[in-house]
């Protein structure tokens, strides 16, 4: 047996809380950079007789926050509905040396995926999110461990995932 095994049932209010977290990383930065870009063309364009410059940055930010904001509410309305189609989403994780163990009750499904291939992670006030390159993830409850657990699981997490990123040092 590892040293941390988690169960978690993946529901609604889980998926709310999550929603930040299915933006990918390099969107956020996309849409910084047009914020900046905005900023700088409304700078550049307040006095203008014509306001084509205006207008091109408000609709490039507008773009930009459209899609940052829609992707997380696409992906958290599909995932709504596989968990209304399956009654929910109960999960066991097990961190051996070999891998995350990873088992779903309702399909039985059991695989093992490797800590290299975890690239992300995340943390909200009650979870802990990993994604794989794949956009695969997995979410760890954070009341399942004490604050000394805790500090255990991310130096765990340090050590064995070399392509994690988002984990505070």
């Amino acid at each position: 047996m590892g040293p941390f095994r988690f169960r978690m049932t993946l529901d609604e209010d889980v998926l709310k809380e999550l929603r930040p977290c299915f933006v990918p990383a390099g969107w956020r930065n996309v849409f910084r950079i047009a914020a900046v870009f905005f900023l700088i063309g409304v700078v550049i364009h307040w006095n203008d007789e014509t306001s084509e410059g205006l207008q091109k940055s408000v609709f490039y930010l507008s773009i930009c926050a459209i899609y940052l904001f829609a992707v997380p509410w696409r992906i958290v309305r599909i995932q709504r509905q596989r968990l209304r189609e399956n009654g929910g989403a109960n999960s066991e994780y097990a961190f051996e040396e070999d891998g995350i163990h990873i088992s779903y009750a309702s399909s039985g499904a059991q695989y093992i995926v490797d800590y290299v291939h975890y690239a992300r992670f995340a943390e909200t006030k009650n979870l802990f999110y990993m994604e794989t390159k794949g956009r695969q993830y997995i979410v760890i409850p954070k009341e399942a461990m004490d604050s000394e657990r805790r500090t255990q699981f991310l130096r765990f997490l340090r050590e064995h995932c070399p392509n994690l990123k988002g984990i505070k040092k």
